[in-house]
């Protein structure tokens, strides 16, 4: 083993990532993390009877670093059927990918979400985003999705009533801001492979990736106050040495002797819980199309996980779109008049609101050169914001990050 001292700051999936790549070569490295366990934004808990996420967060089984890094049969994962089903307060439609399930291609035909050719330049678009290399998607498109979306012909109605609320619960942002290549590649990903998530939570991504280390110190409640050439400096005065540092998070709150680029800023999400007496919406992810309302999308947790709790009761995630944190109510009303069912039993079981839920990046990318995660001499940092804002973009980080640190020690 080799006796220089790696630490890595942040327990998130990059961190975790990063420590398994520099465990392979050798490496013994010490992982530390603020909060009170690894896992950063992947986090569940149970609740009568229930695994709550916190946040909707799903699982895209076409990502390259899934494969990579996780067993998926290991994961049970429960997947969602492809398409999704619309709400639009005039009635629900039913969208599916012709490309995917063939035998609901004539009921996407006639539903009455988007015209024909809509239907024929989704399915186009499906076709050619599909086994493409992630740095042909990134390839620098930083066009708005909703402009894209247009120049690519779809009309106003499958924009509305469709790729918005689908897209807005992915990207956090109702205005579909968000730059077209990282639209394109979820997309693929969509086509390709399962939005699914795992029988025992989110949280069990960052468990498994736990549980694969086997020479690497972790140590949670230890937060960072301070890191000066050689050291780290904790909240209680521990002081930490360190040949090589990589920060597997922005830095925030912490001093450092090296410049930290400006402060990134964050999508927010608002996610209830409700438990009601009966089975809604299949495996198909809802979505809301009004866009007067603040509801983003419905998923029946439950129907995807097998059946109720012991009491029978079934339990459905509901997103409110970006902005709607200041609603502290819970929005039954509005609910019961999207899905059209003004007597639908809704207790609410939680609420979260998680205002630092995804990062917006200016500039997306699948990969970087390796001096561009060394930000001083001994120093380097991962995370998702790096790269685009997903699971594999932080899983691809840690990876990246960690190869251009063991690089410098060859």
């Amino acid at each position: 083993m080799s006796q220089d001292r790696i630490l890595i700051v942040g327990a998130g999936v990059a961190g975790l990532v990063a420590a398994l790549r520099i465990e392979n070569e050798g490496f013994h490295p010490i992982l530390i993390e603020r909060d009170s366990q690894p896992g950063g934004r992947m986090q569940s808990e149970e609740k009568d009877g229930f695994i709550l996420d916190r946040g909707f967060q799903v699982l895209l089984t076409a990502y390259g670093t899934v494969a990579k890094y996780l067993n998926t049969e290991a994961l049970q994962l429960q997947r969602f059927d492809p398409g999704a089903r619309v709400f639009t307060g005039k009635g629900d439609y039913l969208l599916s990918d012709p490309l995917r399930d063939p035998a609901q291609a004539l009921s996407m035909l006639l539903s009455g979400i988007g015209t024909l050719r809509d239907k024929w330049l989704l399915a186009k678009l499906l076709w050619a985003l599909r086994g493409k290399d992630g740095n042909q998607v990134f390839d620098g498109l930083a066009l708005p999705t909703r402009e894209y979306l247009r120049e690519y012909g779809f009309s106003k109605g499958i924009i509305a009533r469709f790729f918005r609320p689908f897209f807005s619960g992915i990207f956090l942002e109702d205005a579909l801001d968000t730059p077209a290549s990282l639209f394109r590649f979820v997309l693929g990903k969509f086509s390709e492979g399962y939005a699914a998530v795992p029988a025992n939570g989110i949280r069990a991504v960052p468990t498994q990736l736990l549980r694969k280390l086997r020479h690497t110190e972790i140590r949670c409640s230890a937060a960072v106050r301070q890191i000066l050439p050689g050291k780290a400096v904790l909240e209680s005065g521990e002081i930490i040495p360190f040949d090589r540092l990589l920060l597997a998070n922005e830095g925030r709150g912490m001093a450092t002797f090296f410049p930290l680029p400006p402060p990134i800023p964050w999508n927010g999400h608002v996610q209830w819980y409700f438990t009601t007496d009966r089975p809604l919406l299949g495996r198909k992810i809802g979505l809301f199309a009004d866009p007067a309302s603040p509801l983003s999308n419905i998923a029946a947790i439950s129907e995807l996980k097998g059946g109720p709790n012991d009491r029978g009761e079934w339990l459905l995630s509901v997103s409110l779109k970006a902005g709607s944190s200041k609603l502290e109510s819970p929005p039954i009303a509005t609910i019961r008049q999207l899905l059209d069912m003004p007597n639908l039993p809704l207790n609410p079981l939680a609420r979260y609101v998680i205002p630092r839920a995804l990062p917006v990046c200016s500039t997306l990318r699948h990969t970087l050169p390796a001096a561009a995660f060394q930000v001083a001499g001994q120093v380097w940092q991962a995370g998702d914001f790096l790269l685009h804002p997903s699971l594999d973009g932080a899983m691809r980080s840690g990876e990246q990050a960690a190869e251009a640190l063991l690089a410098s020690l060859a």
